[in-house]
């Protein structure tokens, strides 16, 4: 059965709880605010006598501070940033099982309100064991020596208490022991096989801070030169388990619509129409050449569909990968009428505006039977003026849809502009643009150093042994949480790291992971998005992230950030991947950019 999805992400939409669409009937989903703060999810859970670090999910939360403390216990280290409250509680052995805290939380929009936040006082007589998960990783190799490889075993304390997590043999686990503070899971895990090529399975287990231990999971991993899965293709909105992958249209109507091909190896691969739709004519067929280059990557069909006749028939047709194996995926166009009216999606981001210039609003859209969209302001901003939308048609079936803003004269600091998008038949996107209106940007000046002397030679140096400290390396492992990085390239002083895969667990607990690292030798200016595309539906979630002044060799992160409907999307997804675009404009340089994808891991 086909799951039907609202999806919807950004900056600001991380903290949005959304509701999944009806096949039929009105749905109206991320009604999200400008600039005024909210949070959720309060309920939070701790132990008597013993001082707990908790975070409440929040946005838009510019400042904190504690209005009320608990009737029991004791609130302190009270910090707020853009997705979070922190702060440490502890209540005293004698408190009643409730407790409560208020929390004054100003926005960016400098409103305030008052959080009420529940506190659970667990007794240390009620305490469940942790819970790990079972996982397995596949990874060609040459079959020459151990294979490192990445794993998503996510453990959990249903009571929230802090644990620390154990590998066994036969292999290497270079995290094990790993501690996790209370109230978090983890799911990041690095294994050293000890088979060169196979198969092999080895054990996890948490141990909480009282002394309960989880039971084993078990981690399979295959590796050697023998591992060749084939390449596959399926549409950008599809359902799991269906023998004919559904593309929803209406009848009569031209249907635009994305495939994406991907081989999990990276071998060699084409994609090609292999039977055509009989009643109607793919009158587009755009096989994309990928941005990361060579025939293994992986790549999007840009499609359009043009019916005969407004039947409600569906109408096959089929596509097949071919590399060092072979995959037929067979697709309908489905055509239902209304009000039968599926779900969609909208990717966007917050804005970095220079003073007095002008900037653009930019949002990605999609609807998942291809109905037209259409976008109107439904808040202006309190700190400029926009023009009305700009709506193109994009590849891969999607709506592009831009929004020129321009600050008022002089103004530094915080402006919001609402966007309301719809398909006119019931779906409503309401999207909050978080700009921050900024300082133009001004190069650092630059100086001809004066001319000096000719020193006298330097002795030799000594050899450097191999395996010594690689200091900047050892900084960007720190920064992603594993050693498997990969240095992507060096351009204007700058350098950009990559993760091997990204955590799917750490983006279905936290809402978000980090995949990118950039280290500038100097000032520099970054500009990063990042997009994550799913096999169940094509997932926008998009976050924009602006360093006006980078220190220098200080690293940043960039991270994926998904809200709440594409976690319920990337629970069951199929080749997940995350896609990031990063500019980097070192001070008094030109501006460089690079795309990398990143799979999301099992």
């Amino acid at each position: 059965m086909r799951t039907p999805l609202v999806i919807l992400a950004s900056v600001v939409a991380v903290g949005l709880a959304l509701a999944e669409p009806e096949q039929s009937g009105a749905k109206s989903c991320g009604e999200g605010s400008c600039g005024s703060p909210a949070c959720w999810d309060s309920g939070l859970r701790v132990r008597p006598d013993m001082t707990r670090a908790l975070t409440a999910s929040c946005v838009n939360v510019a400042s904190a501070r504690v209005l009320t403390q608990p009737a029991h216990g004791e609130v302190s280290n009270v910090t707020a940033d853009y997705g979070a409250l922190h702060f440490d509680a502890l209540e005293r052995a004698d408190s009643p099982r409730f407790d409560e805290a208020v929390f004054e939380l100003t926005g960016y929009d400098g409103s305030v309100i008052e959080r009420h936040v529940s506190l659970e006082v667990v007794p240390t007589s009620e305490n469940s064991p942790p819970v790990c998960d079972d996982a397995q990783a596949t990874q060609r190799s040459d079959g020459t020596g151990p294979v490192e490889v990445y794993m998503s075993p996510y453990c959990r304390d249903p009571d929230g208490d802090e644990m620390v997590i154990r590998g066994g043999p036969p292999g290497v686990h270079p995290d094990s022991p790993k501690s996790i503070p209370a109230g978090y899971g983890d799911s990041n895990w690095r294994y050293r096989t000890a088979t060169f090529s196979g198969e092999e399975t080895t054990t996890i287990w948490a141990t909480d801070v009282l002394g309960a231990r989880s039971a084993d999971a078990h981690l399979h991993v295959t590796v050697g030169p023998g591992v060749d899965r084939p390449p596959e293709c399926r549409p950008s909105s599809w359902g799991a388990g269906e023998e004919v992958l559904p593309i929803y249209s209406r009848p009569g109507a031209t249907r635009r619509f994305g495939i994406l091909c991907d081989d999990l190896d990276g071998d060699p691969f084409t994609a090609s129409l292999s039977s055509p739709p009989e009643r109607g004519a793919l009158a587009a067929f755009d096989v994309a050449d990928t941005e990361l280059g060579g025939s293994g990557a992986p790549r999007s069909i840009d499609a359009t569909y043009v019916p005969v006749d407004d039947s409600l028939e569906p109408d096959p047709f089929s596509v097949t990968a071919s590399g060092t194996g072979e995959t037929t995926t067979r697709m309908a166009i489905t055509p239902r009428p209304l009000p039968q009216n599926g779900g969609g999606y909208c990717g966007w981001s917050g804005v970095n505006a220079p003073q007095g210039e002008p900037s653009t609003l930019k949002i990605s859209c999609g609807d998942d039977d291809g109905d037209p969209l259409s976008a109107e302001i439904v808040s202006a901003p309190k700190h400029g003026t926009v023009t009305p939308a700009v709506i193109t048609a994009g590849r891969f079936g999607q709506t592009e849809i831009t929004i020129p803003y321009l600050p008022d004269p002089g103004y530094l600091g915080y402006d919001c502009v609402k966007v309301k998008v719809t398909d006119g038949n019931g779906l409503d996107f309401y999207l909050p643009f978080d700009i921050q209106i900024q300082p133009p940007w001004v190069p650092l000046a630059t100086e001809s150093p004066p001319a000096l002397s000719p020193l006298p030679p330097l002795p030799p140096l000594p050899v450097v042994p191999a395996g010594g400290p690689h200091a900047l390396r050892h900084a960007v492992e720190q920064a992603l949480g594993t050693t498997a990085v990969k240095r992507l390239r060096s351009t204007g002083g700058a350098e950009v790291w990559a993760r091997a895969e990204l955590s799917r667990h750490d983006l279905l607990r936290y809402g978000r992971a980090p995949g990118l690292v950039v280290v500038c030798s100097g000032r520099c200016q970054i500009t990063a998005d990042s997009k994550l595309a799913t096999g169940v539906a094509r997932v926008r979630a998009s976050r924009r992230r602006i360093v006006a002044a980078a220190m220098s060799g200080q690293p940043q992160v960039l991270s994926l950030a998904v809200g709440r409907a594409e976690r319920r999307a990337l629970r069951h997804a199929r080749g997940p991947r995350a896609k990031f675009t990063v500019s980097i404009r070192p001070a008094g340089g030109h501006t460089k950019s690079l795309s990398r994808s990143v799979r999301v891991s099992r």
